[in-house]
């Protein structure tokens, strides 16, 4: 059963299905069928009357995207991480349900999380007709009543009802029950947490239960899927659905101008740190506020920039995030002759924090949430932190012992560290040199962490170590 959740994204071959559904009804055997609206249909079309001993589910489908195009798309994922495609997980609810990321992971080991906003696929599939068959355009399932005994899909629910209340970032389903065997079926389903809300509710947050897909696209369907062959399948995405027009320009310089004010208070010195560093100081950049690639500035930061280092940024950095309107706790970066720090994506940490750079020394951060209040980093020699790694309170990380040699043979001040993808760094923890924390591995609050972990896991104590495995966690 596990291998066909979330199978619903794939075009399914139904080679031989229906005849052999046929004979097991026959024989006696109880018989579910979950399928899309018209494959529910056809086989009641085959079946030519109804079972007792079958109930029939189909899904809210908006449309069924092309295989090829989704065989391109793991190809190039393929490519890009050198490695083969071990699993997927489509609307993965590790980064939030809401953020519909599609989980991929490799036979190297490593994790790919591609949430709505920036996944190239997700992209296409949710805000184009291009990769969608002709034929959903004219579906003739969009419609009630509804062809199968029960219907279920996502609830896109309103806050203010009593069903909104249910969502936990989890997902949240919306169960439409169709007939008398439907509902009986469902009144001997144990173990859910239910609530009732309007069919006028549901259809305003799923239109797909009665509208079929508009074919938008203005795109030139036949170029594309003829450079769908020939070209990879990213620079595709973008090539035909840029994320970057004229409009979304505007609207992020807005944000930023919008964002900058907020966090400064309108306070001349944060300003004039923003202005400074986005615009004049020779170390950063990368600078675009039409990509919100930008360094935002808080109200107490103190940040020493010298102008031989290199502050890249290919996502925006925010110096002391603070839920707290009228704290004074100081943020501070400081980055020493020759430093190399990497924004690769959005990335901030609170109040109090303290990063500190040495010549020799490079910082790379992916996008994630933000560090809380009081990050320590100490980088000497290479410090990375993957995407959507958390990181709580007062957590510190170094890569070097800060210069003490030890009488040890083989003792190195200094090694590189590697905190890995979807990593929880809870409150107080250590990262000391040379450790690899692999992807989705939580690390318990007061841990001091002295040696390298595998992916997924559960680590703790003084030195930490393993106390539980195959853990998969929210944020």
């Amino acid at each position: 059963m596990k291998i066909l959740r979330n199978s619903k994204y794939i075009q399914s071959d139904a080679t031989g299905f229906y005849k052999e559904v046929k004979s097991i009804l026959q024989r006696g055997d109880k018989v579910l069928i979950c399928g899309l609206p018209c494959q529910i249909a056809a086989l009641k079309s085959y079946l030519k009357c109804d079972y007792d001993n079958l109930i029939t589910v189909d899904l809210i489908c908006r449309g069924i995207n092309s295989p090829m195009v989704f065989r391109k798309y793991l190809e190039s994922l393929e490519r890009k991480y050198s490695s083969k495609i071990i699993y997927i997980k489509h609307k993965s609810k590790e980064l939030g349900w809401k953020k519909l990321t599609l989980k991929v992971a490799l036979e190297n080991g490593q994790t790919y999380y591609g949430p709505r906003d920036t996944d190239a696929f997700t992209r296409m599939f949710i805000g184009t007709s291009a990769i969608t068959r002709p034929s959903c355009f004219e579906c003739r399932f969009k419609s009630f009543p509804r062809v199968a005994d029960i219907s279920i899909g996502d609830y896109w629910y309103n806050k203010k009802t009593e069903a909104g209340k249910l969502d936990d970032d989890l997902g949240t389903s919306v169960v439409l029950i169709n007939s008398k065997k439907g509902e009986a079926f469902f009144s001997e389903v144990k173990k859910i947490t239910t609530s009732t809300d309007t069919l006028e509710n549901v259809i305003a947050g799923n239109q797909a239960l009665v509208k079929s897909l508009m074919n938008d696209t203005k795109i030139n369907r036949e170029k594309f899927y003829q450079d769908l062959q020939n070209v990879d399948f990213v620079e595709l995405a973008e090539k035909y659905f840029p994320r970057n027009d004229i409009k979304t320009k505007i609207k992020n310089i807005l944000r930023v101008i919008i964002k900058e004010a907020k966090l400064a208070r309108l306070r001349p010195k944060p300003i004039w740190q923003f202005l400074h560093l986005n615009f004049l100081h020779p170390a950063v950049r990368g600078v675009s506020l039409s990509k919100e690639r930008v360094i935002y500035v808080t109200r107490f930061c103190d940040i020493e920039i010298s102008k031989e280092a290199h502050l890249n940024l290919k996502g925006s950095l925010t110096i002391g995030t603070s839920v707290y309107k009228h704290t004074r706790l100081e943020t501070r970066l400081r980055m020493l002759s020759g430093a190399i720090f990497n924004v690769n994506g959005s990335w901030s940490y609170g109040y109090g924090g303290n990063i500190e750079i040495f010549g020799s020394g490079e910082l790379t951060v992916e996008r994630g949430p933000w560090a809380n209040i009081n990050l320590c980093i100490i980088c000497q020699n290479k410090i990375f932190i993957d995407e959507w790694a958390m990181v709580g309170r007062a957590v510190t990380i170094r890569d070097n012992n800060g210069g003490h040699a030890i009488g040890i043979y083989g003792y190195r001040n200094s090694l590189p560290v590697h905190i890995g993808k979807h990593v929880w760094l809870c409150s107080n923890v250590t990262v000391m040199p040379g450790i690899k924390v692999g992807d989705g591995t939580v690390v318990g609050a007061n841990s001091i962490v002295t040696s390298s972990f595998p992916a997924n896991c559960i680590v703790s104590g003084n030195p930490a170590k393993i106390t539980k495995t195959n853990v998969l966690w929210k944020m």
